[in-house]
């Protein structure tokens, strides 16, 4: 048996998951194949005809193979898994939830769907719900298999996985027929269901008759975010661990007291971690579904993507002003401010403004801003879980009287308030709340489950969310659960400068979406054009594109190794998003430094994130070095 290595480079990986159920040609025929090749090594029909000759005549592998005889075996492992659907949309699975069924213990398969999907309902013991499909894994014991199949029709649409010569009459909706039941095959069928990987076989056989009606086409990969050991994508594992050493350091100098790391290459994840605990007293672990307060990464994850897609769509234009679109600035310091200026942080706007402070009437808040007259008598700071209508309208207007800089052409200068205008821009121009054109646009069909604003009105629990500061200054309670954004939270927690919470994982997939061009699971969400342009320096002495920050000279938090491509944005909790298109490459570093006080800047003067994203650039280099 070969004994499969999941840290396999990728162009070694498929020639070796043959295994020994691969082929031997002999000399006389492997001769007149290898001169084809070298005559025509572009000719993929002449390649095709070979592959599927060799099939219908299939021995047990040799022992030693040559490089042109490597590449052969990669052809024909494009056709050791043969899909047939009755219809495009069963495979790949896009449910979030399936059912698993397999003879025995749990299968390596089972272990590598639970990736991918966020709930694996084991048929053993679970009631399947209706309609949700179910994975039968019959390649171990069709017998069985088939038995169980037979009592799920009509009630779940079933994908069978087994081999065709074992096959039995089963009304499912999709097969995959493949004949190795080993951990090679199934690292690569998980990815296959899921979609991350696409499934090329063909059957050179005449399929049986029940079949004839089945799409037997190729299943192209939906280029959905996969994961995979680092050598996969071509990064040093051993240097990937220097990061652990560097979490360590974190936490033990009281950086944060936890984090998330994420690094995706070539659309695989290849490393994430949780590191620490919520707190300080190590209570409750940090895990990979922690959501952590944004701060302002919130600018580049929600408003920034809301204001591509109505660009992308003509609905907003760049270089026109703020009069044009929202009717009561007009005739304010702000009505000639164009929307690009807005997103460069060089309008002239204040950096900061503590409007919070404006609903307060000595140490309590101004009865006038209460929600409710429960809240009042417990002075309650909090401003519940949707924008109150009153604090919105002095909050616009606060905003709308702010002062702006008197030069004709203002310098660049980091401002909150350009994105809380944004915010409002964007309601307008969508005629939909800032939230829902969010979540139906961008973090439902994304499948961004863990992206939410107010998540304790979403159903999370205290113990799933990272705390942030105990506010003495306003709210005089921990915040937990809550935007720790004062400005934010006066805003019902859903703002254009921040709010938002979410996870590594979450955060990959939007990240990815934007590195394919705008494309995520054959769904286009941005144009490439509008993502080209928005990822531009547009000032000589302002290193910010639209949104986004960019790598320069002042800019501390990036690795050197970044390319100029390469784009992200950092947060006031600890958090941190960038991505760099020249080489594939995203790196998210999420934490809650400001537990149990923001003046905590260990984290910044331990240069920890900065250091993160400068192992993994290194990692590249050191794989390449070695290979």
């Amino acid at each position: 048996e070969f004994e499969f290595n999941p840290s396999t480079k990728r162009k070694e990986f498929y020639p070796s998951l043959a295994g020994k159920r691969g082929v031997v040609i002999d000399e006389v025929k492997y001769s007149s194949f290898e001169k084809t090749i070298k005559k025509e090594p572009r000719n993929y029909d002449l390649w095709q005809k070979a592959v599927l000759n060799i099939l219908n005549e299939p021995h047990e592998l040799g022992e030693s193979l040559g490089t042109s005889q490597a590449k052969l075996l990669d052809q024909i492992l494009l056709r050791s898994v043969i899909p047939y659907r009755k219809s495009t949309d069963i495979l790949p699975i896009q449910a979030d939830s399936i059912a698993f069924w397999s003879f025995g213990d749990q299968s390596v398969l089972e272990a590598k769907l639970q990736v991918y999907f966020r709930t694996i309902l084991n048929v053993k013991f679970d009631r399947i719900p209706s309609g949700v499909p179910v994975l039968i894994d019959a390649r171990k014991n069709p017998l069985l298999a088939s038995e169980f199949a037979y009592q799920l029709q009509g009630l779940n649409p079933v994908i069978w996985v087994g081999s065709i010569e074992s096959m039995i009459n089963v009304n499912a909706q999709a097969y995959l027929f493949t004949g190795e039941s080993t951990e090679k095959m199934d690292y690569i069928l998980a990815e296959m269901i899921y979609g991350s990987e696409g499934v090329f076989g063909v059957n050179p056989r005449t399929p049986p008759v029940f079949l004839t009606d089945y799409n037997s086409r190729p299943i192209l990969s939906q280029h959905k975010l996969g994961f995979a050991d680092p050598a996969w994508a071509g990064l040093s594992e051993d240097h990937l661990d220097s990061i652990d050493i560097l979490a360590k350091e974190m936490i033990d100098n009281h950086g944060t007291p936890g984090a998330q790391v994420l690094v995706a290459k070539n659309g695989k994840v290849v490393f994430n971690k949780s590191y620490g605990y919520l707190t300080y007293d190590s209570l409750i672990a940090v895990n990979e579904n922690t959501l952590y307060d944004l701060a302002s990464l919130t600018k580049v994850t929600s408003t920034l993507m809301a204001v591509m897609k109505l660009v992308d769509q003509g609905h907003i234009h760049l270089d026109s002003t703020l009069g044009n679109y929202l009717p009561d600035y007009v005739g304010t310091n702000k009505e000639s401010i164009k929307i690009r200026d807005l997103l460069v942080h060089q309008s002239g706007l204040q950096s900061y403004i503590p409007f919070w402070k404006r609903s307060l009437r000595g140490d309590l808040i101004d009865v006038f801003y209460y929600k409710t007259k429960i809240d009042e008598d417990s002075d309650r700071r909090s401003y519940g879980h949707g924008p109150d209508p009153v604090m919105l309208d002095s909050l616009q207007n606060w905003i709308k009287d702010s002062r702006t800089s008197p030069k004709e052409k203002p310098e660049y200068r980091y401002s909150d308030i350009g994105f809380m205008i944004l915010h409002e821009l964007v309601e307008k121009v969508s005629e939909s709340t800032f939230e829902s054109y969010l979540m139906s646009n961008f973090y439902i069909p994304l499948g961004m489950h863990n992206t939410v604003f107010n998540p304790l009105a979403k159903n999370f629990e205290l113990f799933q969310i990272a705390p942030t500061e105990y506010d003495y200054y306003f709210r005089e309670e921990q915040v937990w659960g809550a935007v720790h954004d004062r400005n934010a939270a006066i805003f019902g927690g859903v703002a254009g400068h921040a709010g938002l919470f979410s996870t590594s994982r979450d955060l990959a997939i939007l990240l990815q979406m934007l590195l394919q061009n705008g494309e995520y699971a054959r769904q286009l969400y941005l144009s490439s054009h509008i993502l080209d342009k928005f990822n531009q320096r547009q000032y000589s002495n302002n290193r910010r594109g639209l949104g986004w920050d960019k790598p320069g000279e002042f800019n501390p938090n990036i690795s050197d190794l970044a390319s100029n491509r390469s784009f992200g944005h950092t947060g006031f909790t600890g958090t941190m998003i960038w991505a760099d298109p020249e080489h594939e490459l995203v790196f998210i570093f999420l934490s809650n430094r400001i537990f149990p006080n923001s003046e905590n800047k260990n984290l910044i003067k331990l240069d920890t994130r900065r250091r993160m994203q400068e192992v993994v650039y290194q990692s590249m280099a050191a794989f390449d070095k070695k290979n």
